[in-house]
C-alpha cells in the first residue's frame, strides 16, 4: 500500500467512525512519517514549530488507536 492509498484508507475509516476528515495537517504528518522523517523535518516542511506538530501528531496517534482499537503510534 502506498502512502496516498493509507491515508485515504484512513481519512474515509476516520470520517465513518467520527464525523471528521483528516486536516491537511495530520494528512502532511502522516504522508512525512510515512516516508522516515523526523518530527523536526516535518516542521520544517509544514511551517510550524516542532512542538506543534508533536502535538498534533499525538492528538493523531490516539484518535486513530481509539478508531482501531489498538495502540498507534509513530513507529507502527
Amino acid at each position: 500500500m502506498g502512502v496516498d492509498t493509507a491515508i485515504e484508507f484512513t481519512d474515509s475509516l476516520l470520517y465513518e467512525k467520527t464525523g471528521q476528515h483528516l486536516s491537511d495537517l495530520q494528512c502532511c504528518i502522516l504522508q512525512q512519517v510515512w516516508g522516515g522523517k523526523t518530527y523536526r523535518a516535518i516542521a520544517a516542511i509544514a511551517g510550524y514549530s516542532e512542538g506543534h506538530i508533536k502535538d498534533v501528531a499525538s492528538q493523531l496517534w490516539r484518535l486513530l488507536s481509539d478508531v482501531l482499537g489498538e495502540r498507534i503510534t509513530k513507529g507502527n
